[in-house]
């Protein structure tokens, strides 16, 4: 995971100290849970993590990186690096050859029976990545990008529908899938939420980070930002 994410964030940001701290910002993102150590009664609360669980029952959405997904959600382990090879391979392909495509379809059709929410995710960030990067001005060079995505959705719709037909039979029941935004569960807004969840994080990924981004980073930036709004 670490190697995959060192080259992501190498090739996007070609600089050395970059991928010197990457891994340790993604190690311990939080929010701003730290604060409440200086409560007393979160304190003495056994359960506090101040991430996830700020004590004195106040919780955040943001799941620390190690304690929340890698030891307890174990699938982590697999599906992160099945989504960092396929974000890796799609920025590096350019569409010079339809084989990194097929491989990234490969990639996908392993997800489903990993991590539902990894195959979701590159489903998202594939049709935002498609949409800006599309060379719509430029008629010559459709074919081109279009026989790459289909050497990706071929192999990535073949494999994995078929795994898919076990849970045919459960999408039917009330509540096993739906589109509700998480700040309403808590009954905050978005603002609240992310604010809680990645404090200072959160406001330089969304509104300070991208001012500073070169256009071709961009290009690649707002896919990624995408799946996460």
């Amino acid at each position: 995971i670490m190697i995959l994410l060192n080259q992501i964030v190498g090739r996007f940001t070609k600089n050395r100290f970059s991928c010197i701290i990457a891994p340790w910002i993604f190690i311990f993102l939080g929010g701003r849970g730290f604060l409440n150590i200086f409560d007393e009664k979160a304190r003495k609360e056994f359960g506090a993590d101040y991430v996830h669980t700020w004590g004195n029952n106040k919780y955040a959405y943001w799941l620390q990186t190690i304690m929340h997904v890698m030891f307890p959600q174990r699938l982590s382990l697999f599906g992160m690096p099945l989504s960092y090879s396929f974000l890796a391979i799609m920025e590096r392909a350019k569409f010079k050859s339809v084989l990194p495509y097929i491989f990234c379809g490969i990639l996908v059709a392993l997800m489903p029976q990993v991590q539902a929410h990894a195959c979701i995710a590159a489903f998202e960030w594939t049709i935002a990545y498609a949409v800006i990067n599309f060379p719509w001005r430029k008629v010559n060079e459709w074919w081109g990008q279009l026989k790459c995505y289909l050497a990706l959705a071929i192999p990535a719709f073949a494999l994995a529908i078929p795994q898919l037909i076990p849970y045919i039979s459960r999408a039917g029941v009330k509540g096993f899938a739906s589109l509700r935004p998480i700040w309403a569960d808590d009954r905050l807004n978005f603002f609240d939420l992310w604010w809680n969840g990645l404090f200072i994080f959160w406001a330089i990924a969304i509104f300070i980070g991208p001012f500073f981004l070169s256009k071709n980073q961009l290009k690649e930036y707002a896919p990624a930002l995408f799946v996460f709004i």
